[in-house]
C-alpha cells in the first residue's frame, strides 16, 4: 500500500481552497474551512484521486464529518486498491 499522510491532504486541500497558511486540523470540516464550497469540493475530490489513484464521489464524501474522517476513507480505499 502507498502512504498518503494526512499532510499530503492537507497540501492538496490548499491548492484547491488557496488557503497556503491556513492551519487546517483533522477535526474540521467543510464549514470550518474558507473556500470549501460544492464546486471546491468536487475539484478535491477529482484531485485526491488524481494523487491516490482512489476513486471518491463528491456525493459521498460530502457526508463525512471532518478532514480526519476523509483521511481514513481515502486510507481504506487505497487499502482495498492493493
Amino acid at each position: 500500500m502507498q502512504d498518503f499522510p494526512i499532510e499530503e491532504l492537507y497540501r492538496i486541500m490548499s491548492e484547491v481552497f488557496m488557503q497556503y497558511d491556513f492551519a487546517f486540523r483533522p477535526d474540521m470540516g467543510a464549514k470550518d474551512v474558507p473556500g470549501w464550497d460544492s464546486l471546491n469540493h468536487s475539484v478535491l475530490m477529482m484531485d485526491i484521486g488524481n494523487a491516490t489513484g482512489v476513486d471518491l464521489s463528491p456525493e459521498e464524501t460530502a457526508k463525512l464529518p471532518s478532514i480526519g474522517a476523509l483521511h481514513a476513507l481515502i486510507l481504506e480505499r487505497m487499502a482495498q486498491l492493493g
